[in-house]
């Protein structure tokens, strides 16, 4: 029997390498049983989109207890009204990625894990358009984004496969959407990133 403590250094992560992950869980009922998996991605901490901190109680002046909020910027709200149209009750959880040994904790919690892309489209709102008075130069755009279903159980996997959720946008808009993904999509990774380039 090893009787000595295994010990571990703990670095923690610089602004650079320090992650937001963004959860999402996903439950299916199945009849006799309750299939789930958890969309995530991950997000780059950047000057833009950066945790604040709630201060909660005080010792002496000192803050003992805070808690950190990460913002779900206009991306994030697309992916989760997205998701609601087929799962309404879906939350969006964040979780602050800044040590090495959270990342090895991940790594761990869904390595074996098997992962199925889910397809975010964002398609334009022609709902109160006349479809007859557009030229047929006139250019629409849908956009897609791909992110992961981690799936913990083999069992599962038919579930989650080829799930597609949808979102519209006003045309109004349509310049702001645009600008709003070219922003964000660079800071949106795998989650399997994270080890994969260590």
């Amino acid at each position: 029997m090893n009787d000595k403590f295994e010990t571990i250094k703990i670095r923690f992560l610089g602004d650079k390498e320090r992650k937001v992950m963004k959860i999402i869980r996903l439950n299916k009922s199945t009849g006799s049983y309750t299939a789930n998996a958890e969309l995530i991605y991950i997000r780059d901490i950047t000057p833009f989109y950066y945790t604040q901190y709630k201060k909660v109680t005080t010792e002496g002046g000192i803050f003992v207890d805070t808690e950190q909020i990460f913002p779900q910027d206009e991306f994030d709200k697309m992916v989760l009204k997205a998701v609601r149209t087929e799962y309404p009750n879906a939350k969006m959880q964040s979780l602050d990625i800044n040590t090495d040994s959270s990342i090895e904790r991940l790594k761990v919690l869904y390595g074996g894990h098997q992962i199925e892309q889910a397809v975010i489209y964002l398609t334009p709102d022609l709902s109160k358009v006349d479809i007859r008075s557009l030229s047929t130069e006139y250019e629409l755009y849908q956009y897609r984004t791909y992110l992961d279903i981690m799936i913990p159980f083999d069992g599962f996997v038919p579930y989650f496969k080829n799930e597609g959720f949808f979102d519209n946008y006003d045309l109004k808009v349509a310049d702001n959407v645009e600008r709003m993904l070219n922003e964000a999509l660079p800071t949106v990774k795998h989650l399997t990133d994270l080890w994969l380039r260590q």
